[in-house]
C-alpha cells in the first residue's frame, strides 16, 4: 500500500479455522503500522466456517457477496 496508495485487502478468516487462526492474520494487520488515511484499504472479516468457508453454503455466499464488494469498488484500469 506504500507504493499503490488504491490497493484493497479482504481478510477472510474462520472462526473454527485451527490452521490458520484469525486472531495470528488480525494482529499482523493491527501491528503494520499502517498510515491512518489507508485504514479504510483493508476490511477484515470472519465467517462461521473454518478456512474453507466456501463449504459451508451461508459462509460461501457471505464470501461472494463480499468479493463481488471488493472486485466492484475497484477502478478500472485505462488502455
Amino acid at each position: 500500500m506504500s507504493r499503490s496508495r488504491e490497493l484493497k485487502v479482504l481478510l477472510t478468516s474462520g472462526y473454527f479455522d485451527l490452521a490458520t487462526p484469525f486472531s495470528a492474520a488480525e494482529w499482523t494487520i493491527d501491528h503494520m503500522r499502517l498510515d491512518p488515511s489507508l485504514s479504510g484499504n483493508v476490511r477484515m472479516t470472519r465467517y462461521e466456517a473454518a478456512h474453507m468457508m466456501y463449504l459451508h453454503p451461508p459462509s460461501r455466499d457471505r464470501l461472494a457477496a463480499e468479493l463481488r464488494a471488493l472486485v466492484g469498488a475497484l477502478p478500472v484500469p485505462e488502455g
